[in-house]
């Protein structure tokens, strides 16, 4: 028992009126440098009666939160720049967070912690974090009771300017290493910054606030590794949370990676929207869409891409409501290094009974044939990824004039994979390859009429030697016979794009006869191209 009421007397040091989450009381954000916390004394009135906590728990004030929190703590003291939790088995956790100097020394202020926490208390051994870890610098140490403990600092923004540190202590008695310890391992593994964000909320005098944990996800054992995001609302007694969810693809947040969007309208309106744009592995993103219903979080959209950029929110079809655009790209073309991508964009309407694809279609039959039939061109254009001439084709339709819903979303469909496959083809990269993405294949046949056949037709050929396709023969045979494929599905007479598979069949397999019936094809089709007549000849005599 002397172990156990020690360790709770030590917490008692530094204390104000204890409260217990979710009812703690708004104050102005610390701001004070690092330095000694003066001793108060303890409070004359009874703390409020313990209450457990509903993971996961955010310190609002001190801009730290948790998502995981062993059940015999109880929050016992909050107040100024520490946050405590005691249990009745003699565990102890104190949490510091201040705004501290631009050059903080952590190791020192460890040492000052603890003998303002643990008075008495015996430093045993320094801890060095690795260089990836979220914790910079820490202490273990040996209470005057015999309690066991380990303290810990960082200072992970100030590289951009945010000075804010965060101290976490941990104690428990010397027979509970086994049961205790990895709990309280876990928990410290569960913490995080957190951001505010206020929410704009019309027609209501609730502050309704998004708390989110950022910068990198928990990859300690146990649970509430995941980062989370919370709805709070704030009003004269303090902060509430209402809903939360937790994030379980991202591995990383950014501070400005929250933020409110408007995809629905009404006055006021009757849903808020909050996206959270975040980092996975070693270069991918994901996108995660939340929709609060004034009483909880509801995810709408959870996407993950291989590279940055999973996700958006804009217009796209200029109606006034906007959308979510998800990257569905192959970064992997070749390979990812390789700036080499076929490029695909899937886009959701959202609202509050969920999210529906945009895709191309008809028009109804209230609409002039003649628009639809050059609607129904530039759709099957597009299926075919003849993006070029589908953007053509529907420009003509939007001239004429007539408005439509359906048209303007195919309309935006269109062009927003058109424009972004034709920047593609000004990037460089691949440029042979970019262009049958784009369905430009005048464009790419401009690129081998220079060689001779005998450059083209054989297995070192210039058009992949010295490129990005050198080593990804078989892909770049692969990816040009599926595009061909759907582009000689809806225009059997290209005889570009039966040409250019004639080309990979040859890549392919060399001795496919196949590779040959496709250039006398494209020569039948086009007998005053040149290229085709001179490779027919080539080929006919090998």
């Amino acid at each position: 028992m002397r172990a156990v009421s020690g360790l709770l007397m030590a917490l008692l040091v530094l204390s104000l009126a204890a409260s217990c989450e979710p009812a703690t009381g708004p104050a102005a954000t610390p701001t004070e440098s690092a330095g000694p916390t003066p001793v108060l004394q303890p409070s004359a009135t009874a703390p409020r009666e313990e209450q457990p906590l509903a993971a996961p728990y955010a310190d609002l004030d001190g801009r730290w939160g948790l998502g995981y929190i062993p059940s015999a703590l109880r929050l016992s003291e909050r107040g100024g720049r520490w946050v405590r939790f005691t249990s009745p088995q003699g565990v102890a956790v104190a949490i510091e967070s201040y705004v501290g100097a631009a050059t903080e020394a952590l190791g020192g202020r460890a040492r000052a912690a603890l003998a303002e926490v643990f008075p008495g208390a015996i430093e045993t051994g320094s801890i060095a974090p690795a260089p990836d870890a979220f914790w910079e610098a820490g202490i273990t140490f040996t209470t005057a009771d015999g309690a066991r403990g380990e303290l810990l600092y960082a200072q992970p923004g100030r590289h951009g300017g945010d000075y804010r540190v965060f101290g976490f202590l941990f104690a428990y008695p010397e027979t509970a290493e086994e049961t205790l310890r990895p709990e309280l391992e876990a928990m410290r593994a569960s913490f995080r910054p957190v951001g505010v964000l206020p929410l704009v909320a019309t027609g209501t005098d609730e502050q309704l606030l998004a708390i989110y944990t950022y910068g990198f996800r928990g990859f300690g054992e146990g649970p509430g590794q995941e980062h989370w995001l919370a709805v709070y609302t704030a009003d004269g007694e303090g902060y509430r949370k209402v809903s939360h969810s937790l994030l379980e693809s991202p591995d990383y947040i950014d501070p400005s990676g929250v933020r409110q969007v408007f995809l629905s309208g009404g006055d006021p309106p009757t849903r808020l929207w909050i996206e959270v744009v975040s980092g996975v592995g070693a270069h991918g993103g994901c996108y995660d869409l939340f929709m609060y219903d004034w009483q909880q979080l509801v995810s709408r959209v959870s996407h993950c891409h291989s590279s940055p950029g999973a996700g958006d929110v804009s217009d796209f079809d200029g109606d006034g409501v906007s959308e979510v655009i998800l990257n569905q790209s192959d970064e992997y073309v070749f390979c990812y290094a390789c700036n080499v991508r076929y490029v695909a964009w899937k886009v959701l309407r959202c609202d509050e009974q969920g999210c529906s694809e945009v895709t191309l279609s008809g028009l109804p039959d209230s609409v002039p044939a003649e628009v639809r039939a050059v609607n129904d061109r530039a759709v099957a254009l597009a299926k075919a990824g003849l993006w070029k001439d589908a953007q053509a084709a529907m420009e003509q339709a939007v001239a004429s004039g007539v408005y439509e819903p359906i048209l303007a979303a195919n309309a935006a469909l269109i062009r927003l994979h058109a424009e972004a496959l034709r920047r593609q083809v000004q990037e460089g990269g691949y440029p042979l390859l970019a262009r049958v993405f784009y369905g430009d294949y005048e464009g790419a046949l401009a690129l081998m009429r220079p060689l001779r056949p005998e450059d083209i037709w054989r297995p070192d050929t210039p058009l992949v030697r010295g490129t990005l396709a050198e080593g990804y023969e078989a892909s770049l045979a692969e990816w040009l016979a599926r595009a061909t494929a759907s582009a000689l599905e809806a225009r059997p007479d290209l005889a570009e794009a039966c040409f250019l598979r004639g080309w990979a069949r040859y890549l392919q397999e060399p001795s496919n006869p196949d590779a040959l019936a496709d250039v006398r094809r494209a020569a039948e089709l086009a007998p005053g191209e040149g290229l085709f007549a001179e490779s027919l000849a080539f080929l006919e005599k090998r």
